[in-house]
């Protein structure tokens, strides 16, 4: 609707108007498929029923990624949607060494929609969405135990195999 003013999300709640401030862009590098990436993405897909929001499943996945040796780093900032203005913040997600994404909070926030980007994507593959934020260590501060428990046990049930993990050297530990 023209003259309304893009919905930014904090939490639960929105608010309108502006008020994020940009600190730090994920690069678009060239959009490509992967099966790789597609397979890393069906492995942690069986964490997505947890019932935790983007903080909470960005440290399962971490945890996940950290124990198989896959190099990656945890995000936290905003994501815009270039269409509709609509952003998300705070909003927490992980970046593989490669440059692709995880990401199965996002639907949560911008609606279960197929437009918006969820599991293991590349960021090129859908320039709508812009992810800003600063990179945190995550990895190993909460134990498996409890990871386990807030997942409701589908922690324990994840597993990548070093060879996998060895099929995608830019990633490797």
């Amino acid at each position: 609707m023209a003259g309304t003013e893009p919905e930014t999300r904090v939490g639960n709640t929105a608010r309108k108007g502006g008020g994020v401030k940009e600190i730090m862009t994920t690069a678009c590098l060239e959009s490509e498929t992967s099966p790789w990436h597609e397979e890393l993405g069906m492995l942690l897909a069986a964490l997505d029923d947890s019932p935790l929001e983007c903080d909470g499943l960005t440290h399962a996945v971490s945890f996940v990624l950290h124990q198989a040796g896959i190099k990656h780093r945890c995000a936290m900032g905003f994501v815009k949607d270039a269409d509709t203005g609509n952003c998300v913040a705070p909003h927490v997600w992980v970046e593989l060494a490669d440059g692709w994404i995880v990401d199965f909070r996002l639907r949560m926030w911008l609606g279960d929609e197929d437009r918006v980007p969820h599991g293991v994507f590349h960021p090129a593959s859908n320039k709508t969405f812009r992810f800003h934020g600063e990179y945190r260590d995550r990895s190993s501060t909460i134990n498996h135990r409890v990871l386990d428990m807030m997942t409701e046990g589908r922690l324990s049930h994840v597993k990548v195999s070093r060879e996998f993990v060895e099929e995608n050297p830019n990633v490797r530990v």
